[in-house]
């Protein structure tokens, strides 16, 4: 998983912001970072391979100079984890620097092209193509945004770019396929993000960039472009959720402990829906697939155990991202099951806007998605805000809670149903013991 942040402020530095965003993203993992800021005359950076925390005595980030910039957390793809493997990437001169999410399909072919018109590469990412290619085309007397576009019609795969240069100054500018990219709009200072929770502390206004699409972020404000190139109008959306540290200091100790409880219960009141789910499909189905990614893809696979053992049906999981390399999969008689991440990607959308053509499609949402913007057969939506922890705790027991409750009902077991149903009562239970609350002082900080 690979974290990009950006920002272009009016009156603020812009390095000590991108490394708080930054932080709120650690939950993600990774093992090389990097920042660029630009003032005037010079792209000002710091990378190299290791952990966030790795770098709060390795590396300064904060004294890094300028008012807009872009950073990034990864764990190693292309080119294994070595400092110079770390973004940003940047082209032969250093004016232009560029952070990526995602891969390039077809860089080893255009990486060619370019050193025969005598690019120099100094790593092994696929990413280094894209600013060689911005280069060239500006080179050519294209602007940076159509540069971009350019460069889009020359790249292949899943990609969230964020893209700054010292010849169009105080302006980031970014594009998405494929793969997540946010934009927060605040008063005087803009953003971009991988995932909501980075930026909260800032602003709670935001717009989801789609596929193909551009955003300009600049001392003027932030501007929309569809894959044309025309202005386009975004209507953003204000998320309620609390910044990562009030949230904590709000539910430390049993409260929020107890959050993740009702978290849990709510998703028991599903029982019904999913009752009927199973009542108006279970005579033409034959087989179910669950597509899925990262802590979602793992509670599939207890899905696939359960369903399996005691429904008697068959049951395949299958990575989100490879959904295409397995087509014939899916028919009439198959029930897909998707399971939606937090970061709003387009690699689950595509998964369903292909298989809605070929089987009966079931959708498991949290409440980053708007129920009546997915095209699902049936959807349930639990009401789980985004986690700032690897481990996904109320989503993945919700989720896990879910599949618990679909095995059952596809096997007419009652009993474990009854079972099931009594986890809330006894995690409460639990949860009253006053030792717990000694644990939590204790290991908490």
């Amino acid at each position: 998983m690979v974290s990009i942040v950006a920002c272009l402020l009016k009156n603020e530095k812009a390095a000590p912001i991108l490394f708080s965003s930054l932080t709120k993203l650690e939950y993600r993992g990774g093992d090389s970072v990097g920042m660029a800021t630009a003032t005037e005359d010079k792209i000002n950076f710091k990378k190299g391979s290791g952990s966030l925390k790795d770098f709060y005595g390795k590396l300064d980030f904060n004294d890094l100079d300028g008012n807009y910039g872009i950073a990034h957390f990864r764990w190693a793809t292309h080119g294994n984890v070595r400092d110079i493997n770390s973004h940003p990437h940047f082209n032969n001169s250093q004016r232009i620097a560029v952070v990526h999410n995602g891969i390039i399909e077809n860089y080893l072919s255009i990486k060619e092209e370019l050193q025969v018109e005598g690019y120099e590469f100094k790593s092994d990412t696929d990413t280094e193509v894209i600013p060689h290619l911005l280069d060239k085309f500006t080179s050519e007397g294209l602007n940076l945004e159509q540069a971009l576009y350019k460069t889009m019609d020359f790249i292949e795969g899943a990609y969230a770019l964020a893209i700054i240069s010292l010849d169009e100054p105080n302006k980031v500018v970014a594009t998405r396929k494929d793969s997540p990219l946010i934009v927060g709009i605040g008063e005087d200072e803009y953003f971009l993000t991988s995932d909501v929770p980075s930026i909260l502390k800032y602003t709670n206004n935001i717009a989801y960039l789609e596929d193909n699409e551009i955003v300009i972020l600049s001392m003027d404000g932030v501007v929309f472009k569809d894959s044309n190139g025309d202005i386009i109008e975004k209507e953003s959306e204000i998320i309620n959720h609390k910044p990562y540290e009030e949230e904590m200091m709000e539910y430390l100790m049993n409260h929020y402990i107890k959050k993740q409880v009702i978290a849990i219960e709510n998703t028991m009141t599903e029982l019904l829906h999913i009752r009927t789910i199973v009542n108006n499909s279970r005579e033409n189905i034959n087989k179910i697939v669950f597509i899925a990614s990262e802590t979602s893809f793992y509670a599939s696979l207890v899905g696939k155990f359960l369903i399996e053992n005691l429904a008697g049906i068959e049951t395949e999981v299958l990575p989100v991202s490879e959904f295409k390399y397995s087509p014939n999969t899916f028919n009439d008689k198959t029930l897909a099951i998707f399971i939606f991440p937090y970061a709003k990607e387009n690699y689950t959308l595509e998964a369903l806007d292909f298989i809605n053509k070929r089987s009966k499609t079931f959708a498991i949402l949290n409440l980053d998605y708007t129920p009546s913007k997915i095209n699902a057969d049936y959807i349930i939506q639990t009401q789980i805000i985004p986690e700032t922890s690897e481990p996904d705790n109320k989503a993945n027991e919700s989720n896990l809670i879910l599949i618990y409750l679909l095995a059952a009902v596809l096997a007419d077991d009652e009993e474990l149903i009854e079972k099931i149903l009594k986890v809330p009562p006894y995690i409460e239970e639990i949860l009253e013991k006053s030792y717990f609350e000694n644990i939590l002082t204790k290991y908490y900080k």
